[in-house]
């Protein structure tokens, strides 16, 4: 995929219709969606206040204790 292309299956001519009218909505208020990010020297975006930290999600530790005590 190129950037700023897109994967969406449409079945239905309201699947169509429905994601043309998204994506005209988001052409004609591109500076709101682009506002919360900032563009990277690689050409990522990175979000302005959100940052995911994974180790809320995740923690290899807590699997391992979790797995040490169903032996």
């Amino acid at each position: 995929m190129m950037e700023g292309m897109l994967d969406k299956s449409c079945n239905t001519r309201e699947d169509v219709e429905c994601l043309a009218e998204a994506l005209s909505h988001i052409a004609d208020n591109k500076e709101y969606y682009q506002s919360p990010y900032d563009r990277l020297p690689k050409g990522d975006y990175q979000h302005k206040s959100f940052h995911f930290d994974h180790r809320q999600i995740f923690s290899v530790r807590n699997v391992v204790d979790e797995l040490m005590l169903d032996t």
